[in-house]
């Protein structure tokens, strides 16, 4: 009999504690919310080292979790001897505590090797073939863009910048990436994109383990604040992840203290995209690498 334990729905918020699972030497049972879009299954199918199952379970929100969550009594993981118990690390994350004091007497694993398949790899090829170097661009959804928790780029903002670093290089290749959900502000991206003449694949509907390859043979991934920015981190490739003011708390607590000291990873709050250019431009030094 595994342990059971029940997760936030998200892609990132799940790795921020597969991150300790990792080492524990156990594998579980995993219930996350049955909430739509309903992602968050296929990290845990591909991570058969941790996970013995993952399932949805209905009527549970992210308060009921918060409230619920284990760390609130117990700070190590020795102490958890419960068969069935609530874990998260978003308010330990959000209150600007870094990951390795949460569950601090488990190691943390700052990169995560994700079970994905040949067929995976071959797909990620055919739709980004070898040769260019990719930009990915994650929109989001327009609605989760434009809530005010977020206050994240509209069209507007993503054009401006995509223009910018396509000026800088005409031989980037940018990438549309997100669920089927995320479908209407990368289409209007896209669209964009196609009438300026910027070279683009759109690869939004992808599923997981396509997406994790394609983010291997990205050049640089620009982000909004998601699972695929946290997933992109821990495949050890170098990216921007924006944040909204109420998460601002986040940031530079959970990637690898040396990959955020030598630019590899770029946490900050929306901000008008010449300020972002110009830190990919003259700090991280995108156009000389």
């Amino acid at each position: 009999m595994y342990r059971k334990i029940t997760l936030p729905a998200g892609i990132g918020d799940g790795i921020w504690v597969l991150m300790h699972l990792v080492n524990s030497g156990e594998k579980f049972d995993f219930f996350i919310p049955d909430s739509k879009p309903q992602r968050g299954k296929q990290l845990y199918d591909l991570l058969p080292q941790v996970a013995n199952s993952c399932s949805y379970k209905p009527r549970l929100t992210y308060k009921s979790i918060a409230n619920a969550n284990v760390q609130n009594r117990k700070r190590n993981w020795r102490d958890i001897t419960e068969r069935d118990f609530v874990l998260s690390a978003n308010s330990h994350l959000e209150a600007g505590k870094r990951i390795e004091d949460f569950l601090p007497d488990l190691a943390v694993s700052y990169r995560i090797k994700y079970n994905t398949a040949s067929e995976d790899k071959i797909r990620a090829l055919q739709l980004l073939p070898n040769g260019p170097k990719y930009i990915g661009i994650y929109t989001s959804a327009y609605a989760n863009a434009r809530h005010d928790h977020y206050n994240g780029y509209g069209p507007t903002e993503w054009i401006e910048l995509v223009n910018l670093l396509h000026k800088g290089n005409k031989d980037f290749v940018f990438v549309v990436i997100g669920a089927p959900y995320d479908g209407d502000l990368s289409g209007m991206v896209a669209t964009e994109m196609e009438l300026r003449g910027v070279p683009f694949v759109n690869t939004v509907g992808q599923p997981l383990p396509v997406v994790i390859e394609m983010l291997k043979r990205m050049f640089y991934f620009i982000g909004f604040p998601s699972g695929l920015s946290i997933l992109n981190e821990t495949l050890g490739k170098d990216g921007t992840m924006f944040y909204g003011h109420k998460i601002k708390g986040i940031i530079n607590t959970w990637a690898d203290p040396e990959r955020i000291k030598n630019h590899n990873i770029k946490e900050c709050l929306f901000c008008p995209p010449q300020q972002i250019f110009d830190w990919l431009k003259n700090t991280y030094k995108i156009f000389d690498r």
